[in-house]
């Protein structure tokens, strides 16, 4: 009996699911003051864990908190199992992650530096001119520009070069349509999320940036996402403040989005090792217009 234990337990740890992983996303503000700016981020860190563990968590930033996911069967409350320990304005946590299983964590963070990330726009009649200034040394993929209720495509800028775009006014997405486009699938995500062990997954994000431009203007979309969300148990898409941008979007105001794929402006919080992972970050930046 006892041999044959030992053998089920060599079995089950060597066909373990996988190996530790660790994601983080970082979506950051910013908000620039001559030249520097305010930074204000939002990380989400997932990690998934083959084994019952703990696992460390820290941030160096001088402004910085922990938490876990909105839960919708918490009321939007969080419901996770970490001890958070404040030290100052910053923060240690120890994470509780069951086998086989994937947590996600949101560290909201604020700090100042330079502004290495700078946009202006100027009307031309039918047209719009836009200069972007990427001072950051990787480069920026995926730019997008949110302008007057149009969702406008750039491409690329290299690290450390600036570029100026020409573009019809009348071209682009309306942003309503975008909106509603990339975030169908919200509802049915977030209740993948929360199904039981042995759960097969059906369908995934397979365009990160833009569904983040679309998380950033999702009550753009709200009744649509009402009606959907109705099947699966809740009725509101649940933003942490400042992280949506909608109320500003009827302003005289441009939104430039921009992806860096690799490339995030903090270090990891994870405090162990992890076999794999991804860190990728999408920067928002609003200037005024000059008409």
């Amino acid at each position: 009996m006892a041999l044959f234990s030992g053998l089920i337990y060599f079995i089950g740890y060597k066909l373990r699911a996988g190996e530790t992983e660790w994601n983080e996303l970082q979506v950051v503000d910013i908000m620039p003051v001559g030249e520097r700016a305010d930074l204000r981020g939002y990380t989400y860190a997932s990690v998934y864990s083959p084994v019952n563990a703990s696992y460390r968590l820290a941030s160096d930033q001088p402004f910085s908190t922990l938490r876990g996911e909105f839960m919708r069967s918490a009321g939007g409350q969080e419901a996770s199992k970490a001890v958070v320990r404040q030290q100052g304005n910053s923060f240690e946590a120890e994470i509780a992650v069951p086998v086989w299983t994937s947590q996600l964590y949101v560290n909201e963070w604020w700090r100042q530096g330079p502004s290495l990330l700078q946009c202006s726009v100027v009307s031309k009649g039918g047209d719009w001119e836009v200069a972007v200034d990427n001072r950051f040394d990787f480069k920026l993929s995926n730019l997008m520009l949110v302008l007057e209720d149009r969702v406008f495509s750039l491409g690329e800028i290299p690290r450390s070069q600036n570029k100026t775009f020409t573009f019809s006014k009348q071209t682009g997405e309306m942003l309503p349509g975008f909106v509603q486009n990339h975030s169908a699938n919200f509802p049915q995500l977030v209740s993948q999320r929360q199904n039981a062990f042995g759960y097969r997954e059906q369908i995934s994000i397979t365009d990160v940036p833009r569904s983040l431009v679309a998380a950033s203007f999702i009550s753009r979309n709200q009744a649509n996402l009402n009606n959907r969300q109705q099947n699966y148990g809740y009725n509101t898409a649940i933003t942490p403040p400042g992280f949506e941008l909608s109320e500003w979007s009827g302003v005289a105001m441009l939104f430039l989005f921009a992806w860096a794929p690799g490339s995030t402006l903090t270090k990891p919080l994870n405090q162990f090792s992890a076999r794999r992972g991804e860190r990728d970050s999408l920067f928002r930046l609003a200037v005024p217009v000059q008409h």
